[in-house]
């Protein structure tokens, strides 16, 4: 009867625990991740046409000045221009918006109806120029918005993608601390389940 006593009391112990690492973590979870810039809209309509195509979008942001991103203009799905810079200089804490970005710089002729993709990518590091995780430029997240370089018009929805499966999470992150959350109940199950054998 002890067995059975005791062995709960371990298990629910170990839950408690885990709970309690993962609840900020799922709470976290539910907003975006940290670095994040992410396209909500159009502001105002794109212009200047299919030789030199350029939009304000209003974003919302979830960094630091300890960030960075840049972005890119593809045109009908081929990158076409990439710039460089410092805009996290926001630092919204906690994450706000909206903020105003010019996605701009890309000049040429291109054919009517061409589909223009600005795509915003969020780094952690500062000095973002290239994914180097050496130096801490990891990509984060991105975020796209396309339209039709003749009309203006946007094109499909925006699109944001997680990149932090992509590069892999570092040991000292909340997916870290989840993972051995979920493993101590795991564990408790098993050591119950062979006590109770």
């Amino acid at each position: 009867m002890h067995k059975h006593i005791h062995a709960p009391r371990k298990l629910i112990t170990s839950m408690a625990l885990a709970a309690a690492l993962a609840a900020p973590i799922l709470a976290g979870a539910q907003g975006l991740p940290q670095p994040t810039i992410q396209i909500t809209a159009f502001n105002g309509v794109p212009s200047g046409g299919c030789t030199a195509p350029r939009a304000s979008v209003t974003v919302f942001a979830n960094g630091t000045a300890a960030n960075s991103d840049n972005f890119v203009m593809l045109v009908n799905g081929t990158l076409s221009y990439t710039w460089t810079g410092e805009t996290m200089g926001w630092s919204p804490a906690p994450p706000g918006g909206p903020h105003g970005y010019g996605i701009n710089g890309l000049s040429g002729s291109f054919a009517a109806n061409s589909i223009i993709t600005g795509r915003i990518i969020t780094y952690a590091g500062t000095n973002a120029t290239a994914p180097n995780p050496t130096t801490g430029q990891i990509p984060v997240y991105e975020s796209e918005i396309s339209w039709d370089c003749t009309t203006g018009a946007q094109v499909g929805s925006i699109v944001n993608r997680d990149l932090r499966a992509a590069v892999g999470v570092p040991v000292n992150t909340p997916f870290a601390l989840l993972a051995a959350a979920l493993a101590l109940v795991v564990g408790g199950f098993a050591a119950l389940r062979r006590r109770n054998a």
